[in-house]
């Protein structure tokens, strides 16, 4: 095999790790240069793609400098299109390397846009790896908890720290006898022990139905049974016998409402025992049950954490109290807490999570590479969530300059789809709009365009990869200026062996041993059939 390049690759397998068959040798053939010139380089910028309000982006920057010892160079960020940070590296070396922290306030929701540029006096053949662009998405979607209690308890603390170790979860703790202000702000609602005798909080939990909130009931020694039942409807619990006893976890191996991978169900089932109201039930549905009751070593048919559903409102209940010995526990026996935290953390996660009841959808991949297709699919439903596939989907587009493209979805066999072309790179805004009815549905989101700068990140033939290659396949390796000694080389090489077939056709007549035996065989069958008296 000739292979004609400049060692330079960006994509896939590293050339010198693959596997190369004896069968064929290599014989490169190198292009392009290798001289070292002064260039400038962003290597990697290291960021999570998503991070909260209010909260700090931490970012780290790689770059290099080669062949530029004794020169000054700027670092310049641009948050949104507008200078935030500057900084000035002095180059002291040839071959510079050095990373730069940055920590930025999330101070906007969205797609924020961020641009590093290095900038230096010294002539380069190569600006496009001088600059690299990273686009996160800042949400303010930390799911609201609230912690209501009929008194202190050493399990509120447990609950909040278990659930703010996940930076998706902010724990309010307050207890019955508080006003609840404002609770339509809450995605969840966990009560501990909670309706009570003494506290039935009836305008805390009606206004919870009023708002289908989500809520997880722990129950215990203060929880009054019949206002439980009353506002946990589809619980299962039919009586209560007003006695208690301690219960472990036997985790259910049918269990289905989520994952349990995270979670050492072996070391929930080693956990303390629980202090659990001894309660009957009827008609529960086992795969909805993550663990059974444990009572003195016996695995018994009733639930200790379990889940339902009432009018499209997620209930959960755990059927004991002392879930603070379970976290202590579990840092006991792993010096973490990681079992407990994802168990709260699944269960919290399940609750919370919303059904998207939008009648407009506008999906996205969120980020675009361009050359390459800009594609937009929509989906419209009416009252009973049946799809629409003769509306005109409008969208308005908003780039970074405010700059704004009005386009239309194509419909095509009940799908509405929109191919986008010639965007430049940069940030996006999307508004879609449709009227059906005489009302106006809309939808809204952002995508980021990015340019494929891969085949400029390395400019600098690399002579010694195509060495190795045909080294390893013992071929031979030449530059361009030298092809023609690897011409003359190969019409030199026998690398062929000539084959040669001929076909020879005889008759019967002229292979006597066969022919002898051919006649014998018919002359033993006569002489047999002729002495057994079949003729």
């Amino acid at each position: 095999m000739i292979l004609i390049g400049d060692g330079i690759y960006n994509k896939g397998l590293k050339p010198e790790d693959i596997s190369i068959t004896k069968k064929y040798r290599i014989f490169s053939i190198a292009t392009g240069d290798t001289s070292q010139l002064s260039d400038l380089k962003i290597n990697d910028i290291s960021y999570n793609s998503i991070n909260y309000l209010n909260e700090n982006i931490v970012l780290e920057l790689n770059f290099t400098a080669k062949s530029m010892k004794g020169e000054e160079v700027k670092l310049r960020t641009y948050e949104q299109g507008k200078l935030i940070d500057s900084k000035t590296v002095n180059i002291n070396t040839n071959s510079f390397n050095k990373d730069v922290n940055y920590s930025f306030k999330a101070s906007e929701t969205g797609k924020v846009h961020y641009r590093f540029e290095l900038i230096s006096d010294v002539q380069e053949n190569n600006n496009k790896n001088n600059v690299d662009n990273v686009y996160i998405d800042i949400i303010d979607s930390k799911q609201k908890v609230l912690l209501l209690a009929n008194s202190p308890h050493p399990d509120l603390s447990a609950i909040k720290q278990s659930l703010e170790s996940f930076k998706s979860y902010s724990v309010d703790i307050k207890f019955s006898n508080e006003k609840i202000d404002k609770l339509k702000e809450y995605d969840l609602m966990i009560l501990h022990q909670l309706p009570s005798i003494n506290n039935r909080i009836h305008k805390t939990l009606e206004e919870a139905k009023k708002l289908k909130l989500a809520t997880l009931g722990i129950v215990g020694k203060q929880t009054e049974l019949n206002s439980l039942r009353a506002y946990f409807r589809n619980s299962s619990i039919i009586s209560g016998l007003r006695n208690y006893d301690l219960s472990t976890a036997s985790v259910n191996g049918n269990f289905s409402i989520f994952k349990t991978e995270n979670i050492d169900n072996l070391n929930i089932e080693a956990l303390p025992p629980l202090n659990i109201a001894l309660l009957n039930f009827s008609g529960i549905d086992n795969s909805k049950v993550y663990a059974w009751q444990k009572i003195n070593g016996i695995k018994s048919n009733f639930p200790l954490i379990y889940f339902f559903e009432n009018s499209e409102i997620k209930y959960a209940l755990i059927l004991g109290t002392g879930l603070w010995k379970w976290r202590n526990f579990t840092y006991k026996e792993k010096t973490n807490f990681s079992d407990f935290d994802n168990l709260m953390g699944k269960i919290v996660q399940y609750l919370s999570i919303k059904t998207d009841k939008r009648r407009l959808r506008v999906n996205s991949l969120g980020e675009y590479i361009i050359p390459g297709e800009i594609k937009l699919q929509a989906e419209f439903y009416n009252d009973s969530y049946e799809a629409v596939t003769d509306a005109e989907i409008n969208l308005k587009l908003t780039n970074e300059k405010n700059e704004q493209f009005d386009f239309i979805f194509t419909q095509k066999n009940g799908n509405y789809s929109l191919n986008i072309q010639s965007l430049d790179a940069g940030n996006y805004k999307y508004l879609a709009q449709v009227k059906f009815n005489d009302e106006i549905f809309t939808d809204k989101g952002a995508f980021v365009v990015t340019e494929n700068n891969t085949e400029f990140q390395q400019l600098r033939a690399n002579y010694k990869m195509l060495y190795n290659l045909s080294a390893k396949s013992q071929g031979k390796f030449t530059t361009i200026n030298n092809y023609d000694s690897l011409n003359i080389y190969l019409k030199e090489l026998n690398t062929t062996k000539r084959v040669s077939y001929s076909t020879t056709y005889k008759g019967l007549n002229n292979i006597k041993t066969l022919l002898l035996i051919i006649l014998l065989l018919l002359i033993g069958e006569w002489f047999i059939r002729k002495y057994m008296g079949s003729y």
